[in-house]
């Protein structure tokens, strides 16, 4: 309980104290894709992959594409540790531009997830990322030699809620709210980086498939410390589970 009012409080200061200090907030409106893919080795160790595409709405142009991948250690039924690596696309920011720089970002990062079952119907989920950021270096506009990094560290908090009972096509709800900090010497105005807030809807086609959709808030500072994006987005997800040592050849 400690852990979602630090995180509710300390979401509302950034967002209350950044949105009176400047006017600056840019709003857009985004779309998400994700196809996310578990293979189960055993019982302790699995690999996840994971793909993303997002889009503005307007004109439909790319904002982002992502290919996430990250290794699975259970520790316990409530722990289990995850290094992974991220390779992303960044496509210009303003749906508008008539740029075609495309920045690439190479992202180590060392996941750690915490799940807590609280009773039948609710479980609590905690989610702490250590990522290490490299971009590549540009001139604003075409890619020049080198790398340029900082590291980013998040934290989220998530609640899944059981609302439909069923053995065969259960339906949960799940709530999420998601901080992200930034460190580094190159970090100079934005130690908050962003907050994300999701409600969604997860729908169970069998034990090893389902779909989601949901809304996501993106609010986030950039690196000039008086700019804000305010981002609505509307998410779609699948989740594919590959049980390996059952799989029939």
């Amino acid at each position: 309980m400690f852990r979602v009012c630090l995180s509710i409080l300390f979401f509302w200061i950034t967002n209350f104290g950044f949105s009176q200090s400047t006017k600056n907030v840019i709003h857009q409106d985004l779309i998400w894709a994700t196809y996310i893919n578990t293979l189960q080795f055993n019982e302790n160790h699995f690999l996840v992959t994971e793909l993303h595409e997002r889009r503005f709405t307007e004109r439909y142009t790319k904002h982002q594409r992502i290919i996430r991948s990250h290794y699975h250690f259970k520790l316990n039924n409530n722990w289990e540790v995850a290094p992974g690596f991220a390779y992303f696309l960044q496509y210009p920011h303003n749906p508008k531009s008539s740029s075609n720089l495309i920045v690439p970002e190479l992202r180590p990062f060392l996941q750690i997830n915490a799940k807590q079952k609280l009773n039948e119907l609710f479980s609590l989920n905690h989610q702490y990322i250590a990522e290490w950021r490299f971009f590549s270096n540009k001139n604003g506009f075409e890619l020049t030699d080198g790398y340029n990094h900082n590291f980013r560290f998040r934290y989220r908090i998530g609640v899944d809620v059981l609302l439909f009972k069923s053995e065969k096509h259960p339906v949960k709800l799940k709530i999420q709210d998601e901080i992200h900090i930034n460190a580094g010497k190159n970090i100079l105005y934005n130690r908050f980086d962003q907050n994300r807030i999701y409600a969604g809807l997860n729908y169970e086609l069998n034990k090893n498939l389902s779909i989601e959709t949901g809304y996501l808030n993106w609010y986030q500072q950039t690196a000039s410390g008086v700019d804000f994006y305010n981002r609505n987005i509307i998410r779609f997800s699948i989740f594919q589970k590959i049980d390996l040592p059952n799989k029939k050849q």
